[in-house]
């Protein structure tokens, strides 16, 4: 499962794996960098015991819910079932948009 390092993909390369692999089989080193993806985004929550409550945090978690809701209802109106795939067709409408001169850089997602 362990992908080469050596060869260099790019980002739109590995969400299409994602979206790929809700349709078809996949690699085992495909799955692999899939991993290795998830891995470096991967968030921690504290189990630590925290006491009194801190207003700055509480509006930090407030506004990651609403972040989080935002994301959700744009995948939704996407009609895509992962965020792999809706962040796919982003990097996809990216290029379309970078060959038609109207968006300046094909690895980085249109976020509409």
């Amino acid at each position: 499962m362990l992908p080469d390092f050596e060869e260099v993909i790019s980002a739109f390369e590995v969400y299409k794996m994602r979206n790929d692999a809700l349709e078809k089989q996949i690699s085992l080193t495909d799955i692999g960098r899939i991993f290795f993806l998830f891995n470096k985004y991967r968030g921690f929550k504290s189990s630590r015991i925290e006491t009194g409550k801190d207003p700055e945090k509480e509006k930090e978690e407030g506004t990651i819910k609403t972040e989080i809701n935002k994301l959700k209802n744009r995948i939704a109106l996407h009609c895509c079932d992962t965020v792999g795939q809706y962040f796919f067709k982003m990097f996809e409408k990216s290029q379309e948009l970078y060959e038609s001169g109207e968006w300046h850089n094909p690895d980085e997602p249109y976020i509409k």
